[in-house]
């Protein structure tokens, strides 16, 4: 494979991480991931493969799957309340879930899909359900303002204009 910055061979590799920022439990360190990686550049140009692209996706799915069953079983609530709280019918909110699925935190549990209601009421407010579980968290804000605020829950504790960073706790 060729690099598509400088047209030199990309050599493949089965030992290379990355991190991926999910939505939902913040940031996770994906290590042994097969990928191309063209050395030729200060920061190296980076491809994931197919194979690769599979594993990270399918890591970030049990890791998120993981930590949404640490979750109170009553703070979930069945498709016909999500529908009752998003004021749609029962027929919308299953199309919904089919092709949307991913903008909500979901669990299943004996056969039944239940969503998080959290999950829910901001899907309600900006058609994206995907809210935070984890409340130890770091994001790293490049090119930001400094000046602008920042808010991500009421754990917000620390911000580093100098790092351009936010710390939660």
């Amino acid at each position: 494979m060729k690099c598509f910055h400088c047209g030199k061979d990309m050599e493949l590799s089965a030992n290379e991480s990355i991190t991926y920022e999910s939505k939902i439990i913040g940031s996770i360190a994906l290590n042994c991931i097969e990928m191309y990686v063209c050395r030729a550049h200060a920061v190296p140009v980076r491809l994931l493969t197919p194979a690769g692209s599979s594993a990270a996706e399918k890591a970030v799915r049990e890791k998120e799957a993981e930590r949404i069953s640490f979750l109170p079983v009553r703070d979930f609530v069945t498709s016909t309340e999500a529908a009752e709280i998003l004021e749609i019918s029962k027929q919308a909110m299953s199309k919904k879930l089919k092709t949307h699925r991913n903008l909500f935190v979901v669990h299943e549990a004996n056969d039944k899909l239940l969503i998080y209601r959290r999950s829910v009421q901001k899907y309600r407010e900006c058609n994206d359900g995907r809210v935070p579980l984890c409340q130890n968290e770091f994001t790293m804000i490049i090119g930001c303002d400094t000046s602008a605020e920042f808010s991500f829950d009421d754990n917000l504790i620390n911000k580093k204009d100098d790092e351009k960073e936010l710390t939660y706790v």
